[in-house]
């Protein structure tokens, strides 16, 4: 199915974009904004407009939602007056704002009692320049659809995996890019004796074995793949861990498990020692690097 006519929700700084590109491309393009002058500009341009969601949605072969946050996707996609009362059987929701992957499966759960798709989509650069690339989440038969349109206003289109992949690597990639302070001793002078606070330095990481943003790509898959995160549990049984990537215990031991498995290496109890991303890096290429 080719997509001829597309609703475009939110003409922010990455709405108006795609919107113009798109009408660029000779795509029927409808848009709706809270704020009227914003569709009044895009009208000017050659785009339709419309003064509710529903009104965007329903000549639309497919849908992009670029608002503020979860709780103005919410009202976007499914309260009076949303996407969800006009959009067709068939048709595809393109989500682009920060979310949940939680948020993310139960919009597709309920969107696919009515037949429509949902895809996850994040910019990755300034979405205004030419090199900007895209991710996408959703189901790889959905991606050949879609990949055309998303191919019209980025420069590329990175497959993540099923829907909630691109919130997973995103919420990933700001666990890694934290820093967390360490206690190092007891105040001397504190009469409490709390523990005195201080960042401990990254360590360097070894040339040409694993770096932040590949640690982050593995981490991404491991939190995908079936029978991964959560299923092993805690060690000695103790309900809560302090660890290096800010995750629940269980997740991170699956984190940790996938990368034992890639590297072939043991890692989990020194992991566990770990106080930042940066550490967890040095582990591994250390292990890797000294054959153990």
């Amino acid at each position: 199915m080719g997509i001829a006519s597309v609703g475009v929700i939110g003409l922010g700084a990455t709405g108006s974009v795609v919107a113009r590109r798109l009408l660029e491309q000779g795509v029927e393009v409808t848009v709706h904004d809270r704020e009227l002058w914003k569709v009044a500009v895009m009208a000017a341009e050659g785009a339709i407009p419309a003064r509710i969601p529903a009104d965007a949605a329903e000549p639309a072969d497919l849908v992009f939602v670029h608002v503020t946050d979860e709780i103005a996707a919410e009202e976007v996609l499914f309260d009076c007056g949303g996407v969800g009362e006009t959009l067709r059987e068939g048709g595809f929701v393109v989500i682009t704002c920060r979310t949940r992957a939680a948020f993310l499966r139960s919009a597709a759960a309920r969107f696919g009692t009515f037949g429509i798709t949902t895809v996850e989509a994040s910019f990755n650069g300034d979405v205004a320049s030419t090199s900007a690339s895209v991710f996408v989440g959703c189901d790889r038969e959905d991606l050949q659809t879609v990949e055309p349109v998303l191919g019209m206003v980025a420069s590329g289109v990175a497959y993540t995996g099923p829907v909630g992949s691109v919130a997973a690597m995103r919420q990933l990639l700001t666990a890694l890019s934290v820093q967390q302070p360490v206690p190092t001793g007891r105040h001397p002078n504190g009469p409490s004796g709390a523990p005195e606070v201080r960042d401990r330095p990254r360590p360097s990481t070894p040339p040409g074995v694993l770096t932040l943003q590949e640690l982050t790509a593995v981490v991404d898959a491991a939190d995908l793949c079936g029978g991964g995160i959560g299923e092993r549990p805690p060690v000695g049984g103790r309900a809560s861990r302090a660890n290096c990537l800010g995750l629940e215990p269980g997740r991170f031991e699956g984190v940790i498990a996938e990368l034992e498995r890639r590297c072939l290496i043991p890692l989990l109890r020194e992991a566990l020692r770990c106080r930042t991303p940066g550490e967890l890096v040095a582990l591994v290429n250390t292990q890797v690097t000294s054959g153990v």
